[in-house]
């Protein structure tokens, strides 16, 4: 027999804050029914850290390409 063994010692850590706000109203000026909808979504990062296996912590909050302030507005 053949045994294999596979264990995942990775951990991630993430602390921060998600916001989401939506928005929709009304214009007949558009349209019998039609809707405009504004959708903002906002991310702040206090803690992003990866660690594997035994090594240290590294934690990659306010880096390049791990902002710690996000934001997106849609407007649909």
């Amino acid at each position: 027999f053949i045994l294999t063994g596979y264990a995942n010692q990775a951990e991630l850590t993430y602390n921060g804050i998600l916001a989401n706000i939506d928005y929709n109203f009304a214009t007949p000026f558009l349209g019998a029914e039609s809707i405009i909808g504004l959708s903002v979504d906002y991310q702040y990062l206090d803690t992003l850290s990866t660690r594997s296996g035994a090594g240290a912590a590294a934690n990659t909050a306010g880096q390049i390409g791990s902002s710690q302030h996000k934001a997106l507005a849609q407007l649909t």
